[in-house]
């Protein structure tokens, strides 16, 4: 059985949990045996430090080196210093993939060494 971790913040936006929902289904089609363990926060939706704290606290939970492989979908978290802890939990993150030595895919964001997807702004070829 092989095991996924998807980490990413609580934004209640369709596209969020449309992204977990194809997820599973490319699971479920691939007809392996695989879970997806999601570690989900809902932090800087107040500006109480102390709930942002236990919030982001999540992403310390899982030992990334058991899983076989990793899902980053953390777009905007190293942006949210100003709600506190955001941007530590974002080097954090970063961190505990790299050294986990397991594959790691990125969503929305270019990190070195990851698996992107995203969009890529290319510069028109006009003459």
């Amino acid at each position: 059985m092989k095991k996924l971790a998807m980490i990413m913040e609580a934004n209640n936006r369709a596209f969020a949990c449309t992204r977990v929902a194809w997820f599973l289904k490319k699971i479920r089609e691939m007809d392996e045996e695989i879970n997806l363990y999601i570690f989900r926060s809902a932090g800087a939706w107040t500006l109480d430090r102390n709930y942002n704290l236990g919030e982001y606290n999540i992403y310390q939970l899982p030992d990334l080196s058991e899983f076989d492989g990793i899902i980053l979908d953390v777009n905007s978290i190293h942006q949210r210093e100003q709600y506190g802890c955001g941007a530590a939990s974002w080097e954090y993150l970063i961190n505990a993939a790299r050294q986990s030595g397991k594959p790691v895919l990125s969503l929305a964001n270019r990190i070195e060494g990851f698996y992107y997807v995203g969009i890529i702004i290319m510069q028109p070829c006009f003459r």
